[in-house]
Protein backbone atom coordinates (compact mmCIF):
# COMPACT_ATOMS: atom_id res chain seq x y z
CA UNK A 1 0.00 0.00 0.00
CA UNK A 2 1.71 3.07 -1.02
CA UNK A 3 2.16 6.48 1.34
CA UNK A 4 -0.10 9.48 1.04
CA UNK A 5 2.80 12.46 0.91
CA UNK A 6 0.70 16.13 1.21
CA UNK A 7 3.33 18.84 0.66
CA UNK A 8 3.51 21.81 3.47
CA UNK A 9 1.76 24.07 0.67
CA UNK A 10 -1.00 21.97 0.47
CA UNK A 11 -1.36 21.90 4.31
CA UNK A 12 -1.00 25.77 4.47
CA UNK A 13 -3.59 26.58 1.50
CA UNK A 14 -6.19 23.83 2.80
CA UNK A 15 -5.35 25.55 6.45
CA UNK A 16 -6.30 28.97 4.92
CA UNK A 17 -9.15 27.86 3.18
CA UNK A 18 -12.61 28.94 4.71
CA UNK A 19 -15.63 27.14 4.55
CA UNK A 20 -19.17 28.26 4.41
CA UNK A 21 -22.63 26.29 5.21
CA UNK A 22 -25.05 27.11 3.19
CA UNK A 23 -28.58 26.33 4.56
CA UNK A 24 -31.05 25.28 1.76
CA UNK A 25 -34.96 23.67 2.55
CA UNK A 26 -35.13 21.80 -0.59
CA UNK A 27 -38.28 19.86 1.10
CA UNK A 28 -40.64 22.45 -1.54
CA UNK A 29 -38.56 21.89 -5.08
CA UNK A 30 -39.49 18.99 -7.28
CA UNK A 31 -37.49 15.90 -8.43
CA UNK A 32 -36.54 17.99 -11.51
CA UNK A 33 -34.84 20.43 -9.46
CA UNK A 34 -33.39 18.38 -6.98
CA UNK A 35 -31.88 16.47 -9.77
CA UNK A 36 -30.40 19.63 -11.30
CA UNK A 37 -28.74 20.95 -8.18
CA UNK A 38 -27.47 17.72 -7.04
CA UNK A 39 -26.07 17.36 -11.15
CA UNK A 40 -24.40 20.85 -10.19
CA UNK A 41 -23.31 20.16 -6.84
CA UNK A 42 -21.63 16.38 -7.14
CA UNK A 43 -21.73 15.69 -10.98
CA UNK A 44 -19.97 12.58 -9.95
CA UNK A 45 -22.17 11.12 -7.55
CA UNK A 46 -24.86 9.80 -10.32
CA UNK A 47 -22.39 7.54 -11.93
CA UNK A 48 -21.26 6.43 -8.32
CA UNK A 49 -24.85 5.38 -7.07
CA UNK A 50 -25.37 3.33 -10.99
CA UNK A 51 -22.33 1.63 -9.96
CA UNK A 52 -23.27 0.73 -6.74
CA UNK A 53 -26.92 -0.35 -7.89
CA UNK A 54 -24.91 -2.88 -10.62
CA UNK A 55 -22.75 -4.28 -7.82
CA UNK A 56 -25.82 -4.89 -5.71
CA UNK A 57 -27.06 -6.72 -8.14
CA UNK A 58 -24.50 -8.96 -9.09
CA UNK A 59 -24.02 -9.93 -5.69
CA UNK A 60 -27.94 -10.75 -5.29
CA UNK A 61 -27.67 -12.95 -8.16
CA UNK A 62 -24.24 -14.54 -8.67
CA UNK A 63 -22.38 -13.86 -5.02
CA UNK A 64 -25.41 -14.40 -2.07
CA UNK A 65 -26.08 -18.21 -3.95
CA UNK A 66 -22.91 -19.48 -4.13
CA UNK A 67 -22.14 -18.40 -0.65
CA UNK A 68 -25.97 -20.11 0.36
CA UNK A 69 -25.06 -23.34 -1.49
CA UNK A 70 -21.28 -23.54 0.03
CA UNK A 71 -22.88 -23.31 3.39
CA UNK A 72 -26.03 -25.84 2.39
CA UNK A 73 -22.70 -28.26 1.38
CA UNK A 74 -20.31 -27.44 4.21
CA UNK A 75 -23.56 -28.22 6.61
CA UNK A 76 -24.28 -31.36 4.64
CA UNK A 77 -20.69 -32.76 5.18
CA UNK A 78 -20.77 -32.27 8.38
CA UNK A 79 -23.43 -34.24 9.08
CA UNK A 80 -22.14 -36.73 6.87
CA UNK A 81 -18.56 -37.12 8.71
CA UNK A 82 -18.33 -40.58 10.60
CA UNK A 83 -21.78 -42.23 8.45
CA UNK A 84 -20.02 -45.11 5.98
CA UNK A 85 -20.34 -44.44 2.59
CA UNK A 86 -18.99 -45.63 -1.04
CA UNK A 87 -19.28 -42.17 -2.21
CA UNK A 88 -16.24 -39.43 -1.54
CA UNK A 89 -16.82 -36.16 -0.68
CA UNK A 90 -14.59 -33.23 -2.20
Amino acid sequence: MAACVVSPCVVVALHRLDLETVQKDISSLTTEEKLEILTAEAPELLGLVQDFRAKITLMRERVFPLIQRYRTRRTTRAHLVGLPSTRTFC
